[in-house]
């Protein structure tokens, strides 16, 4: 047997390969020595203060330097977008405890918004709050407790990691792969940072639990503890789902491997027997994700899950029937192809809408488009729209390229030889590389997987040397491994990724000089029924909106406690985008009508202002471009001076729809008129095809003018010459500007990079224009 497993402990490797033919053709796994093979309490001390200092050592990464950052003298600031929302569910939760709601009328207007997303990391932020709080929790105790959560969360994953990391290689490869886990950076830092509380870190941890059990599971020959591993699996994996529904793809993981482990022992003449592990598994996940089936992603869970039973079961039954073939091993695989095939056919029949959304969200992850313009839905090698190997670098340093290699050799010695255990592991971590390779916040799933790689690398290299030379090596390691990454992680850990002091002090304002959207402050924490399928919420008549850019929604809704018209979700940003780019004022002005929206919210990072936001993924105006589906060309430019030398020089032009957007005359000129005199510049210029066949524009000349008015007859004059009226300063408009007087300033921040205005037309809902 090339790999085994040993012991409950899991601190074995496999002694057989040191030894004679069964030793592989590859980089040997850590031999334990006596001391380690005998488990003795003196040893176990030892693991456990390693594993402690494991901890603590990712408490501190997380929460040190983020502490000043999230802990300010005006309340928590919490990180990110999303962790508003959830903090917004977790503080509602804790009011209406054990309650949950399940419609928020104030996340979104018009029509109010379900809340979709699972349960768990709610109530491990509520339920602590509502103990400690003695049934009446403050709002601040609940953020102090939201705000340790994801840290807290992220200092457990060295135990988790080591368990499976020392069940698969030995515990030198655990404990390394514990302390890489403890401070990898990217990614997996960020969503278990101090204050960024999000569900990402919750899911993962339930997955490496999961992961854990099945292996423990695969691995018992007693019947009461493959039992009692079994219901850990199940449990473990019913986590998952209560916590992001969305992780379905984690059940047909084990399916799959489930699946794969049954040909592998058909082909090798042995009864297969996963299906005692996997189905009641299955069965109790389902069980624990019943009750909350009509979440979103909720069917393709249940449906997912469905299917991994009939796969699993499938499996198991063409095995039986193989073994009484001639050739069990190609009756298998072949009736396991014909079976996949009709089990796909049949999902595809019984649940059309579900098979049409996973194909169309499938093909679209790497396409252009909307999802582009949502950072953590890039990629993992992707930056600024552009592949790039820096960006999964910067993840993993030097770690995850060790963890590809080590992960390419243990993939092919899997191929020749398919141990449960080690094809589970390999199994799993193909699936999450492939989902971490669309998608890079996927990376929490596949960081634990690298640690421990990594962790069986350094095992292995430390195992060929001894005394003195064993020192170096482990000097080796932590300069290659272990240094890059606490640099990284320190630097990413100490990132202000929350709203600074000048949007929250602008929220507080709008929660001041703005009237309660339903009349009573209380009605924050009110349970609102969930509208009938079918049926639209209607928001009382006071109700009314804040137009905004959506990642400023949840941070509205928990700090100003007022009704954002596009949030976290991208939920009417097509409407906001068509708005901000909208060169009409009455156009305008109907798109707020129809979305009930009586202010709106402008600030500095929305208008196009510099040339390096040109093509940059995190640009705002340009992902109105793609939300609104306008044309950039219409609204601006780069254009391509020549120099003496040769070269080209960049210039970013600005086109008249530019300056008559709402963005710009809100934002830039405070609503008020303008007479455009200042700044009309005429531009001449020649096409050209560079290398790839893409075409640019060269400036051949350019030639400015004392007057809008005197640019149009200049350019009229000359109809078969190729010219552009532009403004080269995105602060002075090139064409005349008429004043908003539907629109009144209510809030301008300190320098100006934040402006609130009220529509003061009378169609909009609510009552008088404030003062």
């Amino acid at each position: 047997m090339g790999f085994r497993i040993e012991g409950p402990v899991g601190y074995s490797s496999i002694a057989a390969w040191g030894r004679g033919r069964d030793r592989p053709d590859g980089p040997p796994l850590e031999e334990p020595s006596p001391r380690s093979a005998g488990g003795g309490s003196a040893s176990n001390r030892w693991v456990g203060a390693a594993l402690a200092s494991c901890c603590a050592a990712a408490f501190a990464l997380r929460a040190l330097p983020a502490w000043g950052n999230v802990f300010q003298p005006d309340g928590v600031v919490f990180q990110g977008v999303d962790s508003w929302f959830h903090m917004r569910t977790a503080e509602h939760l804790a009011h209406n405890f054990p309650r949950r709601m399940s419609f928020d009328p104030y996340a979104l207007i018009p029509g109010g918004q379900a809340v979709t997303t699972g349960p768990l990391l709610d109530y491990l932020i509520a339920f602590p709050a509502w103990l400690l709080g003695l049934g009446k929790p403050e709002p601040e105790l609940v953020d102090t407790i939201g705000a340790l959560a994801p840290a807290a969360l992220g200092a457990l994953f060295p135990l988790p990691v080591y368990w499976i990391g020392a069940r698969l290689f030995g515990r030198t490869a655990g404990l390394l792969a514990a302390a890489l886990i403890a401070i990898l950076p990217g990614v997996f830092l960020s969503y278990s940072v101090l204050g960024l509380t999000d569900h990402h870190v919750t899911e993962s941890l339930c997955y490496l639990l999961s992961l854990g059990c099945l292996l423990e599971a695969s691995g018992a020959d007693e019947p009461s503890r493959r039992a009692r591993w079994t219901a850990g699996f199940g449990g473990a994996l019913g986590l998952v789902l209560l916590n992001r529904p969305g992780a379905f793809f984690v059940v047909a993981l084990f399916a799959c491997w489930g699946a794969l482990q049954t040909g592998a022992d058909v082909s090798r003449g042995e009864r297969s027997r996963w299906g005692r592990i996997l189905l009641p598994g299955f069965a109790l996940a389902a069980l624990a994700f019943w009750p909350v089936r009509r979440l979103q992603w909720g069917d393709l869970a249940l449906l997912t899950l469905a299917a991994s039973v009939a796969l699993v079961a499938v499996a198991e039954a063409l095995s039986r029937l193989a073994r009484r073939t001639a050739r069990p091993a190609a009756a298998w695989w072949l009736g396991s192809a014909a079976a996949g095939a009709g089990l796909l056919a049949l999902v595809r029949l019984a649940a059309p809408e579900q098979w049409a959304f996973v194909i169309r969200y499938g093909s679209g992850l790497f396409e252009e488009g909307s999802i582009q313009t949502v950072g953590e839905l890039l990629p993992l090698f992707q930056l600024n729209g552009k592949f790039t190997w820096m960006a999964g670098f910067v993840q993993f340093t030097l770690g995850g390229v060790a963890a590809a290699f080590a992960l390419a050799w243990l993939t092919g010695r899997t191929l020749r030889e398919p141990e449960p255990a080690r094809l589970l592991f390999v199994t799993a971590s193909c699936v999450v590389l492939a989902f971490a390779l669309a998608q890079n916040r996927n990376s929490v799933y596949l960081a634990p997987h690298v640690a421990i790689l990594v962790g069986w690398v350094g095992s292995s290299l430390l195992g060929r040397v001894r005394g003195t030379a064993r020192g170096f090596a482990l000097a080796g390691l932590a300069l290659a491994f272990y240094a890059p990454n606490l640099s990284y992680g320190i630097a990413g850990a100490e990132l202000q990724r929350g709203p600074n002091e000048e949007w929250r002090e602008a929220l507080r304002r709008l929660r001041q000089a703005t009237p309660e959207p339903f009349g009573d402050p209380e009605a924050y924490f009110a349970i609102f029924p969930h509208p009938a399928d079918g049926e639209a919420y209607r928001h009382p008549p006071s109700a009314y909106g804040v137009l905004n850019w959506w990642d400023q929604g949840y941070w509205m809704e928990k700090m100003a406690r007022r009704i954002p018209v596009s949030n976290g979700t991208q939920a009417g940003v097509r409407a906001v985008s068509r708005f901000y780019t909208e060169t009409d004022p009455a156009v305008a002005a109907e798109l707020l009508e129809e979305l009930r929206a009586r202010y709106v919210l402008v600030d500095s990072q929305l208008p196009l202002v510099r040339l390096e936001q040109f093509g940059a993924q995190n640009a705002r105006f340009l992902g109105m471009m793609v939300w609104g589906e306008r044309e950039l060309k219409d609204y601006a430019r780069v254009y391509f001076r020549p120099l003496p030398d040769g070269g080209r020089q960049p210039l970013l032009v600005y086109y008249p729809a530019y300056y008559q957007s709402m963005l710009a005359r809100l934002f830039l000129f405070g609503g008020r008129a303008v007479d455009g005199d200042s700044a009309p510049t005429v531009i001449s210029y020649r096409e050209q095809q560079g290398q790839g066949g893409a075409t640019f524009r060269t400036v051949v000349s350019q030639r400015r003018f004392d007057s809008y008015q005197a640019a149009v007859e200049y350019v009229s004059r000359r109809p078969d010459q190729p010219l552009e009226i532009v403004g080269l300063d995105p602060t002075r408009s090139c064409v005349p500007l008429e004043a908003l007087s539907d629109y009144r300033s209510v809030y301008d921040s300190p320098s100006g990079a934040i402006r609130l205005f009220e529509y003061v037309a009378p169609t909009v809902a609510g009552a008088e224009p404030t003062h």
